[in-house]
């Protein structure tokens, strides 16, 4: 049955590439000249992956609509197919990529970052996964002693979220720069995301500090 839908679907269209996912996952992409269309499935235990969509439509074997939200699907060993007419392989490679936001690299989730990726406006507000030093997957920064994840390739330029056991937030811009510059140290965890203040300008909350910005400071570092 596998073989006759994947034959089906697929039609003529010739293999395009693999997106890596992880250990858990296989994802390979097909295209043609009126669209793409792409398998996955799991390798290991039922879980669901999340995706940004963009008009990608995801099908089980017996050609029942799957899949929810902006597209989060449940993988288990049976594959689930997704078409994407009119999308080019790369395209809907760079969509099921989309899907390693709050991923770990042994396959496991992340749902607060993935969550918090797809809400915030996923790939258009915030890229691509990136490896800034600590790869492209959720990891633990020992610096701050929380899992950390980077981003980079949208409208909000790098951005890095951090999710610790007071809540997980991004840093932006100047804010994240200063971060990585070693206000770590000093600030600790985010405990807010960045906010407007009439006083001060843009303000982020840490554990021990704030940072505040103005076009005409630039970042301070606070003592509360």
């Amino acid at each position: 049955a596998a073989y006759a839908t994947l034959t089906h679907r697929l039609g003529d269209m010739p293999y395009d590439q693999e997106v890596d996912l992880g250990e858990q996952f296989r994802a390979h992409v097909f295209s043609g000249d009126a669209g793409s269309a792409a398998v996955l499935w799991n390798i290991a235990d039922e879980s669901t992956l999340a995706m940004d969509a963009d008009g990608v439509s995801a099908h089980d074997l017996m050609n029942n609509p799957t899949g929810t939200g902006a597209l989060t699907v449940t993988l288990t060993g049976r594959p689930v197919f997704l078409d994407a007419p009119g999308k080019t392989g790369r395209r809907l490679a760079d969509l099921i990529a989309t899907g390693r936001a709050g991923r770990y690299d042994d396959g496991s989730a992340n749902q607060a970052i993935t969550d918090a990726f797809l809400a915030g406006g996923g790939v258009e507000m915030f890229g691509m996964p990136v490896d800034n030093g600590g790869g492209i997957w959720v990891h633990y920064w020992g610096a701050n002693d929380a899992d950390v994840q980077d981003f980079d390739g949208g409208s909000r330029g790098p951005v890095m979220y951090v999710d610790s056991g007071q809540g997980g937030f991004f840093l932006f811009a100047d804010f994240r720069q200063v971060y990585l510059d070693g206000a770590v140290f000093d600030c600790g965890v985010p405990v807010s995301d960045e906010y407007w203040t009439e006083q001060d300008g843009w303000r982020q909350d840490f554990a021990f500090r704030y940072m505040t910005w103005t076009e005409e400071s630039g970042v301070i570092v606070h003592e509360y």
